[in-house]
């Protein structure tokens, strides 16, 4: 992606705004991180802070995926407890690079590019390590869990580009929502994993012909639709506030709109890949399925390898859709990275329809993948190289 001049310059006059209304970062977090800064070096740089922590959350994804590739797996309590912590250490770091940018004078919309670019990879793990952890398998549930962290995410991103500011609700995705999922993953550790399959009378105690008429709800179900409802609720404020903002400034809102558009085709892209791909697997295959790695979508083949397809196309949208807001430049209807996605959807819907088959999806999820990621990595590669020297500064160090 090349940036004008124009565009640059606007960059380079960008002044980061936003608001945390959060109670437990008010009352809590910013305590910790007063203290925890105090144990950075000043010469280290913010970015710096921003990748260790990343880098952290990567590894305790790792050791998730090792012990369970299909997100089915017991794993041993260690790994539970790690995944809490690196969570934690994640979310500590990304409030830790912004205090030690301000702290070296080192701020910059790099700075800001790579936090938030980072934070929109990372949802995708959390989902992952977050699926793994209730046991969910590769079905519905986890891509539940994917696009329920996915939608608060844009509609952030959404609102600060048509806004200016990037408002965070007094409970939301970055603070409560985080520290949620950790005391969820260090639970899990204390009483094993198996609670997350249990029916919900169990769990209380009850017996089974009890309130018979509520279905029989997994733990790990009622805990993905507890999670829709404060989901749901930011993605409404992100909205609301972007909306009332842009009338306020007597602007037109198609072009939010537009941006909605986006958004929506992403998702229906991603759940018509998932509903034709799977629906094929389940009601044409001759035995019974009773694992994932007897069913030919890649969905539940390549589980990982396909959500982390979809995670790093939607980061490279959203780091887009960030810099298209630092440089006061428009954003696409229909950005480069959503291409592979729409593709793998038509791919999935003909192959369903017309011949029947899905035994060549795992060639086509060979091709796209490579293709997402390699055009990720250009993506910053090419912006980062710009930035730096038209800023006159480095990635990696202070001046």
């Amino acid at each position: 992606m090349y940036l004008s001049n124009k565009a640059l310059k606007t960059l380079s006059e960008h002044k980061y705004a936003g608001s945390d209304a959060s109670i437990l970062y008010h009352f809590v977090l910013r305590h910790w991180h007063n203290l925890a800064i105090r144990a950075i070096p000043l010469w280290l740089a913010p970015n710096v802070v921003t990748l260790i922590g990343t880098a952290i959350l990567i590894f305790g994804f790792l050791c998730v995926a090792y012990y369970s590739p299909f997100m089915t797996s017991f794993m041993p309590p260690w790994v539970y407890y790690l995944s809490g912590l690196c969570l934690f250490i994640y979310q500590t770091m990304d409030n830790l690079d912004g205090k030690q940018a301000r702290r070296t004078n080192s701020s910059s919309s790099l700075g800001e590019l790579m936090d938030h670019g980072c934070d929109a990879l990372i949802v995708t793990v959390q989902a992952l390590i977050t699926a793994a952890i209730a046991n969910t398998g590769p079905g519905y549930l986890s891509i539940c869990i994917l696009l329920l962290l996915m939608s608060p995410f844009w509609f952030a991103t959404w609102e600060t580009y048509h806004t200016g500011i990037l408002n965070l609700s007094v409970i939301n995705g970055p603070e409560e929502g985080i520290i949620f999922l950790v005391i969820v993953f260090i639970l899990t550790g204390f009483y094993g994993p198996s609670m997350w399959n249990q029916e919900w009378r169990l769990l209380l105690g009850m017996k089974e012909d009890t309130l018979s008429f509520i279905p029989d709800f997994h733990l790990n179900t009622i805990v993905i639709y507890a999670i829709m409802i404060p989901s749901i609720f930011t993605c409404f404020l992100s909205f609301y506030n972007g909306i009332c903002e842009i009338i306020k400034k007597k602007k037109s809102i198609f072009p939010a709109l537009q941006h909605l558009i986006t958004y929506f085709m992403l998702m229906a892209a991603i759940i018509t890949w998932y509903l034709c791909s799977t629906h094929f697997s389940l009601t044409h295959t001759a035995i019974y399925v009773k694992s994932a790695s007897n069913i030919d979508s890649v969905w539940f083949y390549y589980p990982r390898i396909t959500q982390l397809t979809v995670g790093v196309a939607f980061g490279d949208m959203v780091s887009r859709f960030i810099l298209a807001h630092l440089c006061g430049e428009a954003y696409p209807l229909l950005p480069r990275p959503l291409l592979p996605i729409i593709s793998m959807a038509i791919y999935s819907i003909l192959s369903y329809s017309l011949f029947g088959y899905v035994y060549a999806e795992k060639v086509m999820l060979a091709v796209i993948t490579p293709v997402v990621f390699i055009g990720y990595g250009e993506f910053v590669f090419r912006t980062v190289n710009q930035i730096c020297n038209y800023l006159n500064i480095r990635v990696f160090t202070i001046p």
